[in-house]
């Protein structure tokens, strides 16, 4: 999945929000999306820590949404 992430910093906080969108390989061809947001606390130039990051996901397969879905997630960031 690709798409565009729009964030925010604000001192040592960056906030993010992002929705992506791509194809999904069944006996088919599919659709997946995700959309979703997080925070990252900033520890350096090239890392953050993810803070939390939740996203709902959907996937549709020939005309049949299949699966809806969350995710909640947190981390290590390493920037290029």
């Amino acid at each position: 999945m690709f798409g565009p992430t729009f964030s925010a910093r604000t001192g040592p906080l960056t906030a993010f929000a992002h929705t992506l969108l791509g194809g999904a390989r069944t006996e088919g061809n599919g659709f997946a999306m995700a959309v979703g947001g997080g925070a990252d606390v900033n520890a350096g130039q090239h890392f953050a820590i993810r803070l939390i990051q939740a996203d709902w996901l959907l996937f549709r397969a020939e005309g049949v949404t299949e699966k809806r879905n969350g995710r909640v997630s947190a981390g290590v960031v390493v920037r290029f």
